[in-house]
């Protein structure tokens, strides 16, 4: 089956088309997504709502070629839903206060994770680092940095999602065992 014929099946409401799709293309977009958010849970997810989306829009949907059109659904949710994370965060000092109080080991830890986050940041390209501080410690919106440095707000995405990237490396070198969730947090 090529791709005209799929969508063309779509249209239809034939359920198998869907199922080819699903099983032509799940795993590798759950991988995708995983790069994306490191959360296996919401990867898995986010697939899934890519497909629901699909099949709701069925009888409209115009697709040339599934690959991409299926990898740009789903990293556009997955941009959505760590705008979502970021947004719902609750201040570090808030976090770092009800960590302390829970237990003077947690306290050591949270010390030493923070001090590695630190550093982590002060190791990030130097662009990268300037978009990631205006985001994190300015609080401003994408849009705002975008305006502010003179370049578009997918170039802004870009920076955020490699600073996380490569902050979510540098600490699970140091031994850290931090999800995508509680590091949003933090930082």
């Amino acid at each position: 089956m090529n791709d005209t014929d799929i969508c063309k099946r779509l249209r239809r409401s034939d359920k198998r088309s869907l199922q080819w799709l699903f099983d032509q293309y799940y795993t590798t977009l759950v991988h995708y997504a995983l790069k994306i958010t490191s959360d296996p849970e919401s990867s898995e997810e986010i697939v899934q709502d890519v497909f629901v989306s699909v099949w709701n829009n069925r009888k409209k949907i115009e697709v040339r070629s599934f690959h991409p059109y299926l990898s740009r659904a789903v990293r556009n949710k997955c941009i959505t839903y760590i705008q979502a994370a970021m947004k719902h965060q609750e201040p570090i000092e808030n976090v770092m206060y009800a960590i302390r109080d829970t237990n003077n080991q947690n306290s050591m830890e949270l010390d030493e994770l923070t001090t590695a986050l630190k550093e982590a940041e002060n190791l990030l390209p130097q662009q990268t680092r300037l978009v990631f501080s205006l985001s994190r410690h300015s609080e401003m919106t994408y849009s705002e940095i975008s305006k502010e440095l003179g370049i578009s707000t997918k170039t802004v995405e870009y920076h955020i999602s490699k600073a996380f990237k490569l902050i979510r490396g540098f600490i699970a070198s140091r031994g850290f065992q931090v999800s995508f969730v509680l590091l949003m947090i933090l930082l």
